[in-house]
């Protein structure tokens, strides 16, 4: 009995120390899995940032290069009837990259920085008629 006693505070040192072991691997990898996690995201945010700033640039330039048969001042090529085509191309293109960014910001960031026509459950990011000729 005496022997079990003598042994019983180094049996429990080890014991804590192992405890302890696990306790402190366990947390550093939690961390480690939550910081991989949030630059895996963050990646995948940046991309879709990416996206939809390539889809409004594309909608920008086609909307100038519709624009230049009324305003002569404006750079780049004219386009008729194929430059309303393209535009609503590049108009699908940049509903599905918003998509993306709703799916993958945040909630506050995205409705704060949402057209006010999404904001109000509008379908319509242009006004009815607003390519017509009048």
């Amino acid at each position: 009995m005496e022997s079990i006693a003598a042994q019983l505070p180094g049996l429990l040192g080890v014991l804590i120390g192992a405890i302890g072991t696990i306790v402190a691997t366990s947390l550093a990898d939690r961390t480690r899995w939550k910081r991989s996690q949030g630059i895996r995201w963050d990646e995948r945010r940046l991309d879709a940032y990416v996206e939809f700033a390539r889809s409004i640039k594309e909608i920008h330039a086609v909307a100038l290069r519709l624009l230049a048969n009324e305003m002569p001042g404006l750079p780049g090529h004219r386009v008729d009837r194929v430059g309303l085509a393209r535009l609503a191309e590049a108009d699908v293109r940049h509903t599905l990259a918003w998509e993306k960014v709703l799916l993958l910001g945040d909630a506050p960031r995205c409705t704060r920085h949402a057209p006010g026509e999404m904001r109000s459950g509008k379908s319509s990011a242009l006004p009815v008629g607003f390519w017509r000729r009048t």
